[in-house]
């Protein structure tokens, strides 16, 4: 409407790299950030930069990304599906984003994320768990802070009790264990004393505790019986995309 600014929002995604070819132009810090998330997520990089940081070198050595040591060519970036635009000269950077557009490519600009078609939130991850925050490109500076404020509320010992949850959902949907049940096994794991014991460090106890609440409900690791495991051959599950 007249006189109203336009609502910026961000559409939150979580894409799943793995195998897909993406292209990063520019080997410098910023660039290398980029690549090491990428490799992370299973992406297969190819960097285009005459030259490169150390650890993009390294990652280049241990054969982590394919380097092209060259300026950009105009028109490749329609080759990947994924494009990161993070080269010192600002022109660079404008050209690949035009190439990346015109080619329907998602494409992020690091130095002027309004050029492209994807930002990446501020993020933190702690095992399975990526938390992410955005303040849809408006404030890059606020994104982080609150980023650096959660990382000190989800401390580091999430990363192995998010592990525990999702072996827990494994072991209680091959069990035939049904959807509202297993909802209330997860609820008895989040109350429970797993997640201190992995803050304390003592991980036999935190395991034990799982172990004694998957037994309760049927899915203790001491085998499956005849009809869990018939169940599990044949991939039944009441609500597949349930909990």
């Amino acid at each position: 409407m007249t006189g109203e600014k336009e609502l910026r929002c961000d559409y939150l995604l979580a894409l799943d790299l793995r195998g897909l070819p993406v292209l990063v132009v520019g080997g410098g810090a910023v660039g290398a950030r980029k690549t090491e998330g990428l490799i992370q997520c299973g992406a297969r990089v190819t960097v285009v930069s005459p030259k490169l940081a150390p650890q993009l070198e390294r990652r280049v050595r241990e054969g982590a990304v394919r380097w092209e040591p060259r300026e950009y060519h105009v028109g490749e970036a329609g080759a990947y599906r994924l494009v990161f635009a993070a080269a010192g000269n600002p022109e660079v950077n404008r050209r690949v984003a035009e190439d990346a557009r015109a080619s329907g490519v998602w494409i992020n600009v690091a130095d002027r994320p309004e050029l492209g078609n994807l930002r990446v939130p501020a993020s933190f991850r702690r095992g399975p768990l990526t938390v992410a925050v955005s303040t849809a490109g408006g404030s890059p500076w606020l994104a982080q802070a609150f980023r650096k404020l959660l990382e000190e509320v989800i401390d580091p010992a999430y990363g192995p009790f998010v592990e525990q949850m999702v072996e827990a959902r494994q072991r209680l949907r091959a069990a035939g264990v049904g959807v509202s049940e297993r909802r209330e096994a997860f609820a008895e794991i989040w109350r429970s004393q797993a997640l201190d014991r992995w803050r304390s460090g003592d991980a036999p106890g935190a395991k034990a505790v799982v172990e004694a609440i998957l037994e309760r409900w049927g899915a203790g690791d001491h085998g499956d019986s005849a009809d869990r495991i018939a169940k599990k051959r044949s991939g039944h599950d009441p609500d597949p995309l349930g909990d």
